[in-house]
């Protein structure tokens, strides 16, 4: 007659959102996941798997799956009753299993767990350090970021050359990686030959003779909220040090617009882990239709508040081979914001390498006005030869009277060329670089 083995407390540990629990004394383990609270209370996936000396998943044999209620006495004796069936009743070496009590202790620690929340910290014990940068002043280490615009800005392709700069170490345009690693992009909007085609093209432009190993593609059919652990365990295999999702409308579990639909959508984001995160998002139909000003991310203000960087997208002129688009950095939560800067799109023909070199903002006025104050001034007098009168100005930027004033006097960019006096007198203001002879 067996004998039970005495039943020690399990090894806990997380994958993520999941809870597992193995028992080294008989071989077993459950894994708890996607645990979810309603009115009637909680509920959670389980995985129940033997695993052969090792703890790690790898080495790990799925015995049974299915759903169980934590607090629901029928729910665990029914997965008891099968379990016993399944192995049973016994253990690799020929002892019993108490399975009603392997359920109730992985079911109890869960709820507590679940409702505890994430560990407390002292924050006396951690060590301040500076924002690091997986690409330099655009996508902060381990945070989420967001690159916004309209459907003919070229988000997709901006992102793609980011992710290809963190695969190769290269800087491609203005993306200079500080780090560098395999990079998943997950897509909702496209297809992997898509993908595949804008990245041939780009990594040949910086000559390499196709796609580089390391840039990994998960198609995403789901919400992020609901396969965010499926996101995480690719993200795992991979190595990936930087995701791309795309786009934040077609990832979301349901309308953007909602409050707890976008902070559902950050907090799937955070669950994926340290690894640096860059959400695509689209913008507005008025906020397209904008001629100056700031950009904001299609859907409630809550997803622009969690994200730590944000970029905005812009593109100059109808010109389908040669192309300036403009990168706009409109938020970060740690040091100063960026200067906008451009990148020029170069097309050979429709299936040759894409070319992007960083230009200056102030070389296309049309871009410039989304910008900062001073790019849209120094791009009026750049188009004017380097020299303006002051009524000029106004009338190039939309900036007026004591504003411009304040701007011209405060920018080391120009310099006062005539002070003026009077309506038929004005004033005449030149780039520091351009004045001579003006």
């Amino acid at each position: 007659m067996t004998e039970p083995v005495a039943l020690r407390g399990p090894l806990e540990t997380r994958e993520g959102d999941a809870y597992v629990y193995t028992w080294s004394e008989h071989g077993y383990g459950m894994r708890l996941s996607h645990v979810i609270e309603e009115r009637d209370g909680l509920d959670a996936e389980v995985e129940t798997f033997l695993f052969h000396g090792s703890t790690e998943r790898a080495r790990r044999t799925l015995i049974h799956e299915g759903r169980l209620r934590l607090l629901g006495t029928n729910s665990k004796r029914d997965l008891a009753r099968v379990l016993q069936e399944t192995t049973k009743g016994l253990t690799q070496n020929g002892h019993m299993v108490e399975w009603r009590m392997l359920i109730e202790v992985a079911c109890r620690r869960t709820k507590e767990q679940y409702r505890q929340g994430e560990p407390v910290i002292e924050l006396a014990d951690v060590v301040p350090k500076p924002q690091s940068w997986l690409i330099e002043g655009v996508i902060p280490e381990g945070r989420t970021s967001l690159l916004i615009g309209d459907g003919m800005s070229t988000k997709s392709i901006q992102a793609v050359a980011m992710a290809l700069a963190v695969v190769t170490g290269r800087k491609i345009g203005p993306y200079k990686p500080m780090m560098t690693g395999p990079v998943l992009y997950a897509d909702a909007e496209t297809e992997e030959d898509e993908q595949a085609e804008r990245a041939d093209r780009i990594a040949r432009a910086i000559g390499f003779s196709g796609v580089p190993r390391g840039f990994f593609y998960q198609q995403q059919l789901r919400s992020l909220v609901t396969s965010k652990q499926g996101l995480r365990d690719a993200i795992e295999r991979t190595g990936a040090v930087f995701v791309v999702c795309d786009s934040a409308g077609a990832l979301a579990n349901g309308s953007m617009n909602e409050d707890q639909v976008a902070i559902a959508m950050s907090n799937a984001l955070r669950a994926l882990g340290k690894v640096s995160r860059l959400v695509i998002s689209h913008v507005s139909k008025a906020v397209a239709a904008q001629e100056k000003g700031r950009g904001r991310a299609y859907g409630n203000v809550f997803f622009e508040n969690y994200a730590r960087s944000i970029y905005e997208a812009r593109r100059d002129g109808t010109n389908q081979t040669d192309f300036l688009v403009g990168m706009y950095h409109r938020k970060v939560n740690r040091g100063p914001l960026r200067d906008a800067v451009a990148v020029r799109c170069r097309f050979e023909d429709p299936f040759g390498p894409i070319h992007l070199t960083e230009a200056r903002i102030s070389e296309s006025q049309e871009l410039a006005g989304f910008g900062q104050d001073m790019d849209a001034i120094v791009a009026a007098l750049e188009g004017a030869g380097g020299a303006m009168d002051f009524p000029e100005i106004e009338r190039d930027t939309g900036l007026t009277g004591n504003t411009l004033r304040r701007r011209l006097s405060a920018s080391p960019l120009v310099t006062l060329i005539h002070a003026g006096g009077g309506r038929n007198n004005p004033a005449r203001w030149g780039l520091v670089d351009r004045t001579r002879g003006a």
